[in-house]
């Protein structure tokens, strides 16, 4: 999905010809029991910001574990 999400398209605007560019960063969580819709936002915004720090054109999974259990 993440690959499809950029890229660089032709458009006409006001009758010229540009190239627009569209970059796109997110952040994806799993919600844990228990937690707040405030709870789930602020992980998930802190994933895109960690990811954007790691530079563009990367995809990363970081995975937290609960026991033996993806958490």
């Amino acid at each position: 999905m993440s690959e499809r999400a950029g890229g660089t398209y032709d458009v006409a605007f006001n009758g010229r010809a540009l190239k627009l560019e569209v970059r796109a960063s997110w952040g994806a969580v799993e919600y844990q029991p228990g937690e707040t819709s405030e709870q789930l936002f602020a992980r998930a915004d802190a994933a895109m910001y960690e990811r954007k720090r790691g530079g563009s054109g990367r995809q990363e999974a970081n995975v937290h574990r609960r026991g033996n259990r993806p958490c």
